[in-house]
């Protein structure tokens, strides 16, 4: 089967020309948005020492824009590739499986305040194209229950590692989720944890109070934004939405292409 180098975030043949953008590319791109326009937009929500809530909103904001679109690191999205044939991949259901890595490593966490981070992240990023609902049926598109545990079933582990080490290396990770991560997929059962049970211990992670449930509302709406931008500047289309994001921001394409560019070039 013909696989790419590495993971894509988009590919879209026409005739004879082939848009793709690397998943690496849009994922630390995004990651980059996300802490250079609003990480200090979402620390007005930093109120863990008044109202108890035992999570960082930047580390929240940077482990889930990171990781949002990691599920697409399967080789199941790619197997229409080997006849030659595709137009488009359609990468449905990938947000699920992003949501069950973040969510299986969530159960090997020394503490509380990671295990309430990453399963806030697993939530984030399981809803990422749809910004406010808390559940996550409603947002399986392109695919049903099955698909999706085939596409996590073919994760590709060395693929998702490199992922972990450029996101590490620019400290969009925190060191120790990192580490847990590393060390989830070190010994990651793929039969065991790609059930629709997994799914539903997703759909089930409840939130403590109303401050959460608006860091987890304000943290997947910036990740969609943020996906808009990148998007817009790294494949060969013109959202009218991305425009739109940009135009509120006060942003202009010359401005956000050097905060892209900065980011990516930083090691």
């Amino acid at each position: 089967m013909f696989l790419p180098n590495e993971p894509l975030s988009f590919y879209k043949k026409d005739r004879d020309k082939v848009v793709q953008e690397s998943l690496f590319c849009h994922s630390l791109g995004v990651a980059c948005i996300a802490e250079e326009v609003f990480s200090q937009r979402i620390k007005v929500l930093s109120y863990k020492n008044n109202l108890n809530i035992n999570v960082d909103p930047v580390k929240l904001l940077l482990t889930s824009s990171i990781l949002h679109d990691v599920g697409k690191a399967s080789e199941h999205y790619y197997e229409r590739l080997k006849s030659g044939d595709a137009f488009e991949i359609s990468f449905g259901g990938h947000h699920i499986v992003s949501g069950i890595l973040l969510y299986v490593t969530s159960l090997y966490a020394p503490s509380d305040e990671y295990r309430k981070l990453l399963r806030l992240a697993a939530k984030v990023v399981a809803s990422h194209h749809q910004a406010f609902k808390s559940g996550i049926y409603d947002n399986i598109y392109g695919g049903s229950i099955e698909k999706i545990i085939k596409a996590c079933e073919k994760l590709r582990v060395d693929w998702i590692k490199k992922l972990i080490d450029e996101a590490s290396k620019r400290m969009y990770l925190d060191s120790e989720v990192a580490k847990l991560l590393l060390n989830t997929l070190q010994n990651l059962d793929k039969r065991r944890i790609c059930q629709s049970s997994t799914i539903n211990d997703i759909h089930r992670i409840n939130f403590e109070n109303l401050v959460e449930l608006k860091l987890f509302r304000v943290a997947t709406g910036i990740i969609i934004i943020s996906d808009y931008i990148v998007a817009n500047f790294n494949r060969d289309e013109k959202s009218s939405l991305a425009q739109l994001f940009m135009k509120e921001l006060k942003l202009s394409n010359e401005s956000l292409r050097k905060i892209l560019d900065n980011c990516l070039n930083k090691a």
